[in-house]
């Protein structure tokens, strides 16, 4: 019997609405980690990169932006929220 960890579950259920909407990343698949990035592109580099460089942060989204068929942070965020693979209320930002 295998055990399915809450980190799978979110990921059939991303690969699931890429399929309904009939996206398929470069690379075929979008990672936990991608969500996790995308949740995050409201911030700026500085703030997201407290576990990678800014250098880190900008490869990883110019990568997500190629999955995804769109330029740029914005455009992203955008894609994302539109295919529904994040909420408005799971992305962060901070307010002034």
């Amino acid at each position: 019997m295998a055990i399915v960890t809450s980190e799978a579950c979110e990921l059939a259920t991303v690969q699931d609405k890429l399929r309904a909407n009939n996206m398929v990343a470069s690379n075929g698949r979008l990672t936990v980690d991608d969500i996790e990035l995308i949740k995050q592109l409201c911030l700026p580099s500085k703030i997201v990169s407290q576990n990678l460089s800014v250098g880190g942060i900008r490869m990883r989204t110019f990568r997500l932006a190629g999955k995804l068929g769109v330029e740029n942070r914005a455009s992203i965020i955008v894609k994302a929220l539109k295919l529904g693979l994040v909420s408005l209320d799971e992305l962060t930002y901070r307010e002034f």
